[in-house]
């Protein structure tokens, strides 16, 4: 009897047993596909820790500032992990967004691997609690179905007031750095979503209501949302890879040492995702010819052409000879007469659908115009003859995304305006910043003074001891101007090279590798690269009066160009608080299975000459003007009016910097 109850028991177990093997994968799939998920989402939340602990420069700043901490904050991450149910890699990419926006930091960003978005083929931007389209794309929306423009005031998004909405974009999408900015940013996302930005993606039917301008009365559409599905299914998680070992260097030093210095941005990543995900003029990239002769221009004489005008008559093209000009610079020919093929306004449209960066100013003509730019020029410039008869310059900086060939189109108009103008003008309203040397350029030709620049504190880990260290071995070696342009070139971004310059420079790698020696991770204040003052352009200098626009889409660079004005006293600055993108920015990318694509994050606080730091603070405009509904309905006719009676006034000398 024992021996058949052992039986019976020996077969039972094996039976369990049996069953046990047969589910154990099943189990620890599902493990593996909840428990061990968020188990990596923590462990990927240290990684991105351990480069903000080691690299991230305002962490004090946005203590005392904002009461952010970075340990905090990944904790609250990884809580909000352990309590959703069934995580999707959708969810960890939103909280890893949410993470990032805590820091308050325009120059903090992340892109995923997604190709999911959504576009309505008009913007809007705000004012007064209201929000008006900025733009429409007619080859999507014509005038028969969508008998909207610029100008007329969207009253509901789907139901919903317009600004309830807006608002909501902003706390789910954009986050609170600065009320201003964030504002302006949702009323762009409130038609333009993208989940490589980490946003909710909506798609179908929609329906928009609008008051047209000087009417009550109003009219509804129902649009459909442009919807591109996503392509790149979340897969199974995986186990990190590990990146193999690269030549830090290559076999080119002067590249390297190049490539390094140009590479120092102050750029905002808004300009890339917003740009990356929905480019609305791609299609429409035409190039408008100028209407202008040389011959028209005011300032050239039957003996003597002006500056500008025989910068833009000469040409370097290998393939013209002076019997004959090539196929393309014949088809290119300015002076040859023919009718264009596209009118004005087609151009400006396709020109005016993005959020940052456009090459035109949204103000109008601000007075009688009697010289402006070529429309292949990258800068919009024009002189107008103000109501005191007195001729002043204006120029539009979009970005300070450039380099040596738009230096010297930018010295060409400045030495233009300095001969023939009495004041200048300069908008740079919604521009996202760029690289510091050709930012540096463009301040070295506005005044015939050195220029102090603002002090960063930087991060430092080995890396940058190591570059240092390897930067300084190739400086050792020049002597003389000469060889600071084998080196380097004869300019950086358009900022000239010198011996000085490479002097500098040596400097200030040398103050890296002390700080690090004295047990330093976050520096004192020192210059960037060793340009403590912007030596004047030995050529060209504006020594008028000057007036620069800024709002609260100016980042980065767009924070340090009228900073370095304002701070030196070059310049009256009018507008609105800029965004406050205080410092450099670089982007980190590693393999990893959530769909992060790019991180990036600030090296650097920057100090103002007060001691205070851009950062958050942006830049406070010495005279006040915020846009008004009238603005955006009339097309900016207040604002210009404005502008030219600040204007005017320094003239005569009552407003001075």
């Amino acid at each position: 009897m024992e021996d058949e109850m052992r039986h019976k028991e020996g077969s039972c177990l094996r039976k369990v047993l049996a069953a046990v093997l047969m589910f154990l994968p099943l189990m620890i799939y599902g493990v593996e596909r909840d428990d061990l998920q968020k188990i990596r989402m923590s462990q990927d939340l240290g990684i991105i820790r351990g480069v903000f602990n080691a690299r991230y420069a305002p962490a004090q700043w946005k203590k005392a500032h904002c009461d952010w901490d970075l340990d905090e904050a990944i904790q609250f991450t990884k809580d909000r992990i352990c309590n959703t149910e069934n995580i999707r890699i959708r969810d960890y990419q939103h909280y890893v967004r949410d993470l990032l926006g805590s820091m308050k930091d325009y120059h903090v960003g992340i892109q995923f691997y997604a190709t999911e978005s959504a576009v309505l083929p008009f913007s809007v931007r705000g004012a007064e609690g209201r929000y008006f389209i900025s733009y429409v794309d007619r080859s999507k929306l014509s005038n028969d179905f969508f008998p909207f423009e610029v100008g007329d005031e969207l009253v509901s998004f789907d139901g919903r007031p317009a600004a309830e909405v807006v608002e909501e974009v902003r706390a789910r999408e954009v986050g609170d750095a600065s009320p201003l900015t964030d504002s302006a940013l949702a009323a762009y996302y409130l038609t333009h979503r993208s989940a490589m930005s980490g946003h909710v993606v909506p798609k179908g039917g929609i329906v928009v209501s609008f008051k047209k301008k000087g009417n009550d009365k109003v009219y509804s559409r129902q649009l459909l949302w442009q919807y591109t599905e996503e392509m790149i299914s979340e897969g199974t998680p995986y186990k990190y890879g590990v990146a193999g070992p690269r030549d830090h260097y290559g076999t080119d030093r002067y590249a390297f040492l190049r490539s390094y210095l140009s590479g120092k941005k102050m750029l905002t990543p808004l300009a890339s995702t917003l740009h990356n995900a929905f480019d609305q003029v791609s299609d429409k990239s035409v190039e408008k010819k100028s209407e202008k002769e040389a011959s028209e221009c005011p300032f050239c004489t039957e003996e003597e052409t002006c500056s500008f005008c025989e910068a833009e008559e000469s040409s370097d093209c290998p393939f013209c000879t002076e019997e004959e000009k090539c196929p393309f610079c014949e088809e290119e020919d300015l002076s040859n007469g023919e009718e264009e093929p596209w009118d004005e306004d087609e151009l400006d449209e396709a020109e005016g659908g993005r959020l940052l960066g456009d090459r035109d100013s949204r103000l109008p003509d601000l007075g009688n115009v009697v010289w402006s730019s070529s429309r292949r020029s990258s800068f919009q410039a024009y002189i107008f003859e103000n109501d005191d008869g007195k001729n002043i310059g204006f120029i539009r900086i979009p970005h300070y995304s450039a380099g040596e060939m738009e230096a010297n189109e930018f010295y060409g108009i400045i030495d233009l305006f300095e001969e023939n103008t009495d004041a200048l003008i300069i908008d740079q309203l919604d521009n996202p910043g760029g690289s510091v040397f050709y930012l540096y350029a463009l301040v070295s030709m506005l005044s015939d003074q050195p220029m102090k620049t603002p002090r960063h504190r930087m991060t430092l880990t080995q890396e940058d001891v190591y570059d240092a260290k390897y930067v300084l071995s190739i400086l050792q070696y020049i002597k003389s101007d000469f060889e600071s342009w084998m080196v380097f070139g004869p300019s950086i971004g358009g900022y000239p090279v010198n011996f000085q310059f490479a002097q500098f420079m040596a400097d200030y790698f040398r103050f890296i590798c002390s700080e690090w020696e004295a047990g330093k991770r976050l520096t004192d204040p020192h210059h960037l690269l060793g340009v403590d003052y912007i030596n004047p352009d030995p050529d060209t200098n504006y020594s008028k009066p000057i007036l620069v626009l800024i709002n609260e889409l100016d980042f980065s660079g767009g924070d340090f160009f009228p900073a370095i004005l304002q701070d030196n006293k070059r310049a009256v600055i009018m507008g609105q608080r800029t965004a406050g993108a205080g410092g450099c920015v670089e982007g980190w990318a590693y393999p990893n299975p959530f769909g992060i694509a790019y991180i990036s994050f600030t090296v650097s606080l920057a100090e103002r000459v007060s001691n205070n730091p851009i950062e958050n603070l942006g830049i406070t405009p010495d005279i006040d003007y915020q846009i008004s509904a009238d603005d955006l309905q009339y097309g900016h006719q207040e604002m210009a009016a404005e502008v030219n009676r600040v204007i005017s006034a320094m003239i005569r000398g009552e407003i001075t910097p």
